[in-house]
């Protein structure tokens, strides 16, 4: 049952198996350790080129004039539409933009989707002329040298302008026709989706077993710096790139691809090999939730 189940996507040996084949690819001579960590969500409210697909759409209603309330509606009652956009879009984007500009010689992904449907994908990307994560050596000026200065031209913490006031439409919803890629339309998307807003209980917000005190487990508010360094945050165990950076809250981004996704996105180097597969075993190639048992389903 466990072999045939390794053909039935998403049961729980078709994932183990998965998961067995990515730390294999990670462990390969050949491949190695990722160079990136990514993750792309879906503005699956805003996005305008989406919703012209849905089968209540009016051509006569602006595409980023369309309510809320039917947005909302059109997503619920058409989820295959929403996912199957999602997936031809990031392949398409992918193909066209991600594999060419960084030089993306071998790759691995995942689709999920969170509690009300929506999709995201993560994964890793193995890039040509990325430094080795294997031959970093953090004892030696030179060889972080060059780890650094590799990446400060993929990954950003700086903000072009962080008081720029809100767009009067949101960036996620402007027609690709009407967009120019300037510094302003990027700091309208950094302010509206890739600043950490406030720490929740339940999601972000953590407390130490020692002293009872609260602190966010991604870092934030994080110190600002005029140069990129490996170090450790406070309340972090463990050494990160962090880079230059004029916003406390502001995640770290790729402009190229944020301006073309058009949502929130995550893009970060791999720092450590064992982390990620200790990731990968715990979280990137999880099995599914179990579904009820039928006896429970019919009572």
């Amino acid at each position: 049952m466990s072999y045939a189940g390794v053909k039935l996507a998403g049961s729980k040996p078709f994932w183990q198996s998965a998961q067995k084949d990515l730390i294999a690819q990670i462990r390969a001579p050949d491949t190695g350790t990722p160079h990136v960590f990514f993750t792309c969500s879906s503005a699956d409210i805003q996005w305008p080129d989406m919703h012209q697909h849905m089968p209540n759409n009016d051509p006569e209603i602006p595409e980023n004039a369309t309510s809320y309330r039917t947005r909302m509606n059109d997503l619920n009652n058409n989820p295959a539409i929403a996912a199957y956009y999602f997936q031809k879009g990031w392949q398409i984007f992918f193909e066209e933009v991600i594999k060419p500009k960084f030089k993306i010689k071998d790759y691995w992904w995942r689709y999920e989707w969170q509690h009300r449907g929506s999709s995201h994908i993560h994964g890793f990307f193995w890039m040509e002329d990325a430094p080795s994560v294997n031959a970093l050596n953090r004892d030696d000026a030179e060889s972080v040298e060059v780890f650094l200065h590799f990446w400060d031209q993929y990954v950003s913490t700086w903000h072009p302008d962080k008081d720029c006031p809100p767009a009067a439409i949101h960036p996620s919803a402007q027609l690709f026709n009407t967009l120019q890629d300037t510094k302003q339309e990027l700091a309208e998307m950094l302010n509206r989706l890739q600043r950490h807003t406030k720490c929740a209980p339940g999601y972000c917000e953590r407390r130490k077993k020692d002293t009872g005190a609260t602190f966010c487990r991604f870092g934030y508010p994080k110190a600002c710096r005029d140069f990129s360094e490996l170090s450790k945050d406070a309340n972090r165990d463990f050494v990160e790139l962090n880079t230059r950076r004029n916003d406390e809250l502001l995640n770290s981004y790729n402009a190229t691809f944020i301006l073309g996704w058009r949502a929130n996105i995550d893009f970060r180097p791999v720092i450590n090999k064992e982390a990620v597969i200790a990731y990968v075993a715990k979280y990137a190639s999880k099995g599914e939730s179990s579904s009820s048992f039928y006896q429970d389903i019919l009572h």
